[in-house]
């Protein structure tokens, strides 16, 4: 474009105003770079008020050089510069900032989203006097992370205007992010009221009910969706997780098929499909599938994830560990991934690997019981008994009905090496609250129940629950647990109270 001005004012013998070239010289004088960017443009075509008044000076100069203009005698930069302030404190800013703001949605609507950003920033206060402007206010707040001052701002925006269905639709969405969901629900059937044939408002409404658990009112309103909009992209997949809910596994894995139909490499279909085998017990259909989900995104923490459930039902250890670790690799904060992944090295001995990973569980699902069950194990394996305490107490100070948790704490504060960890008075209450749990192993249950008893002197008492131990333990088949539940009796029959053995090098 600037090749083919110069080339028509040279023809016409006209001079060009090159004010791109002085803009550039200005930016590398200011900045050191000749980017123009957001120093001098709104976007990539509004120019700020400094370079609009740099260019009024230029090409007045140029009328001036012209002979076309011509100034009074008193003229001079001082006199110019005054004129310029003159001219811009007579523009209201009120009007500017409306401006400004009604070029924010412009640009938003196109999808320039951090120059959006800077004139709303710029916009002020005026954005919020008008309801889109307070939901461009909104979707500013949301994705800087402020969450509370976002929703405030699209409830204004409602407010202005009842029937600004886009400020539903996110005040909804926010909801559901900060896990308030009986809110989003109140909010998505305001605006299904309001346009009962809105699918986007049917779709966020269905998904919300799946994670109530109200898999029946899901699947209607996703239903409603596919009479509105046949093809919208992800109503099969939405249709079969509420499938999944239902406890209707045909069904779901149709929809997933009629997802894949549509869109045959959609890895979320394949992964789907791969979880109801899962749960149908077809292993091998399960697993074949969670690869075909890896080609399509290599990637995929969830899909590595799932497939290392399968390799591990089909006793492929090996196999879930590398996929484990390479869920992790896409997805660090995979809490699922590092508890499995914990009890596969659990279970190969890996101990200290495996209290690293349960740890990291730990810390990002702290209302999983199996986790902290799990990871007292582990300290306890590994001799590090007070931490196993800490952790078991922890577990059943927050999961009181939790059976295994109550069993392995009973235990270690009846057997503990260190008398400072031991509790025999409360290893009784525990371990006769947790015989009480039908579920509970009945052996274990009464083996741990006389290690209890004797830690606390009633010798008789221990004598006759071992006793019973060992018969139930035979009962099961469990010829190992009798043995050993056999040498804890000995113990017992000398009137003194079994202790569990420090491992070398272990700390207390």
């Amino acid at each position: 474009m600037h090749e083919a001005l110069a080339d028509v004012t040279h023809r016409h013998g006209l001079k060009l105003v090159d004010f791109r070239s002085h803009l550039k010289r200005r930016c590398r004088e200011e900045y050191g770079h000749a980017i123009l960017g957001k120093e001098y443009f709104l976007d990539h075509v509004h120019s700020t008020i400094p370079v609009n008044r740099a260019l009024g000076r230029m090409l007045f100069e140029h009328l001036i050089d012209a002979g076309v203009a011509r100034p009074v005698p008193e003229w001079n930069d001082a006199r110019a510069e005054h004129l310029s302030l003159q001219l811009e404190r007579s523009l209201d800013e009120h009007d500017h900032a409306i401006a400004r703001g009604v070029l924010a949605k412009v640009l938003r609507w196109a999808g320039k989203v951090e120059e959006s950003d800077r004139l709303i920033d710029a916009a002020g206060d005026v954005l919020s006097e008008d309801a889109e402007g307070c939901a461009l206010l909104g979707d500013r707040f949301a994705r800087q992370g402020k969450l509370d001052e976002a929703i405030t701002l699209y409830r204004k925006a409602i407010s202005l205007n009842p029937t600004l269905q886009e400020a539903y639709l996110k005040l909804a969405g926010l909801h559901v992010e900060q896990e308030r969901l009986d809110g989003a629900v109140r909010v998505y059937h305001e605006v299904i009221r309001m346009n009962p044939d809105l699918a986007s408002a049917h779709y966020g409404l269905g998904r919300t009910l799946i994670r109530l658990g109200r898999h029946s009112e899901a699947v209607d309103h996703f239903r409603r969706v596919l009479r509105i909009d046949p093809n919208h992209p992800d109503i099969h997949l939405a249709l079969g997780l509420a499938r999944i809910g239902q406890q209707r596994l045909e069904d779901a894995l149709a929809e997933f098929h009629e997802a894949l139909r549509v869109n045959p490499q959609s890895t979320e279909a394949l992964a789907q499909v791969g979880s109801v085998y899962q749960r149908l017990k077809q292993v091998e259909h399960a697993i074949d599938y969670f690869r075909k989900a890896l080609l399509t995104d290599p990637n995929n923490a969830g899909a590595h994830n799932a497939l290392a459930r399968s390799l591990t039902d089909k006793g492929d250890i090996r196999g879930a560990i590398e996929h484990y670790r390479r869920a992790l690799h896409a997805d660090p904060d995979l809490a699922d991934a590092h508890f499995y992944l914990g009890v596969l090295l659990h279970g190969q001995g890996q101990l200290v690997d495996a209290i690293e990973h349960y740890e990291r569980a730990v810390a990002l699902a702290p209302k999983s019981p199996p986790v902290y069950h799990n990871l007292g194990l582990a300290y306890a394996r590994l001799g590090r008994f007070a931490r196993a305490v800490s952790v078991l107490r922890r577990g059943v100070d927050s999961w009181p009905g939790h059976g295994g948790m109550a069993m392995e704490l009973a235990w270690l504060l009846a057997t503990a090496p260190h008398a400072g960890l031991r509790n025999g008075d409360e290893a009784v209450r525990l371990a006769r609250r947790a015989c009480e749990v039908p579920q509970n192993q009945r052996a274990r249950c009464l083996e741990i129940l006389a290690a209890a008893y004797a830690e606390t002197g009633q010798f008789i008492v221990a004598v006759q629950t071992a006793e019973q131990a060992i018969e139930s333990a035979s009962l099961a088949g469990d010829t190992d647990r009798a043995r050993y539940i056999r040498a804890q009796l000995e113990v017992y029959r000398r009137a003194q109270p079994f202790r569990l053995k420090r491992p070398s090098g272990s700390e207390r």
